[in-house]
């Protein structure tokens, strides 16, 4: 009859939350060893020629469309030229313009939460230039006669 002594018990590490995450850095009394970070390599980015010749390529279509304005002949003798009508179209076309500029903005790079927190008043203060512009009667000539349109 042979006796055999048991086997030693496992060490059952203590489960992870029964101890701070830092335990060894915390309690180390010896250098740690440095950790070495990798990052990845920049993106390549083209050559700027080519990236001039893609932005004149997105300009040619707001190029063609102001030459379609002047080939039909717009005007700005619709416009209101004193009062409350001209506060309200001036207000009306000013916001307009600036929501585009935060869409081309959005576009560049701006982040989609900074974004939205800038165009958010601007489309409350056109929705009210735009009431304020439609409720405003004007004289439209039709056939030589003035009709008032709300």
């Amino acid at each position: 009859m042979t006796l055999t002594p048991a086997p030693p018990a496992p060490i059952t590490e203590p489960p992870l939350y029964t101890k701070a995450l830092l335990h060894e850095s915390d309690t180390a009394q010896h250098p740690l060893p440095e950790i070495q970070h990798t990052f990845d390599a920049p993106a390549a980015r083209p050559a700027l020629a080519v990236s001039r010749a893609f932005t004149a390529l997105a300009v040619v279509p707001l190029a063609g469309l102001l030459a379609g304005f002047a080939c039909m002949g717009a005007n700005l003798r619709g416009f209101p030229s004193h009062g409350r009508a001209m506060v309200v179209a001036v207000g009306y076309h000013a916001c307009l313009g600036a929501v585009l500029l935060v869409f081309i903005a959005y576009w560049i790079g701006v982040p989609l939460q900074r974004t939205m927190a800038i165009v958010a008043p601007l489309l409350v203060a056109l929705a009210i230039f735009d009431r304020f512009r439609r409720r405003q009667p004007q004289a439209i000539k039709r056939g030589g006669s003035k009709q008032h349109v709300e």
